[in-house]
């Protein structure tokens, strides 16, 4: 008889568990919304300063460049 209750008692746990469906919430939609955006706004700040930084490694200043034809005369 026990073990019939037992049994019993564990399926109805878990169907009860198994058919929940779980709604989103407002707040979470809110949440989502703004973690994306700021997200978004820091992944692009990143990738800007990544760029600056690495025009800044590839740049090579040489003024004379344009006169140099003037001095091999």
């Amino acid at each position: 008889m026990k073990k019939k209750i037992a049994f019993l008692l564990a399926a109805i746990i878990v169907v009860s568990c198994g058919t929940k469906v779980k709604k989103p919430e407002a707040r979470s939609k809110f949440l989502k919304g703004f973690s994306t955006y700021y997200n978004t706004l820091f992944n692009a700040k990143d990738a800007l300063n990544s760029e600056f930084t690495d025009r800044d490694k590839a740049h090579k200043d040489n003024f004379y460049a344009p006169y140099i034809s003037y001095f091999n005369l």
